[in-house]
């Protein structure tokens, strides 16, 4: 594991936290021809083997908008917080992106970025 991947067992744990307090996230999509696609919402779903769901919340202008992505095993699971930023920049990247980030590298090249945002 490279020093920011996380196993199955760690992103789940992640994940589920993110959606039992309903976690506004920034979600990004990264894929391999370079075409990519932004939502904020929250994760509403992530059931490995199956798929990892983010949806717009009830309050943002884009309702109904989500993202699926599938979620299998040869996923790789990175995470960061706020202390693998530069500190010249820390804070406005955290302002700007949140203050941790879950990365998924799917099998088919893309990438999806879920960045926590802070509330307030």
């Amino acid at each position: 594991m490279s020093k920011n991947e996380i196993s199955l067992g760690e992103f789940e744990r992640r994940i589920n936290d993110l959606i039992t307090k309903s976690t506004a996230v920034m979600c990004f999509l990264v894929c391999k021809d370079g075409s990519n696609a932004v939502l904020f919402g929250s994760v509403e779903s992530a059931v490995m083997g199956e798929e990892l769901v983010v949806a717009t919340s009830p309050d943002m202008p884009a309702a109904g908008s989500t993202v699926r992505v599938p979620l299998t095993r040869s996923c790789r699971f990175e995470y960061r917080d706020e202390g693998a930023l530069p500190l010249s920049e820390r804070e406005e990247l955290v302002r700007s992106f949140g203050d941790t980030c879950l990365r998924v590298d799917l099998p088919s090249e893309a990438a999806l970025y879920l960045f926590s945002l802070l509330s307030g």
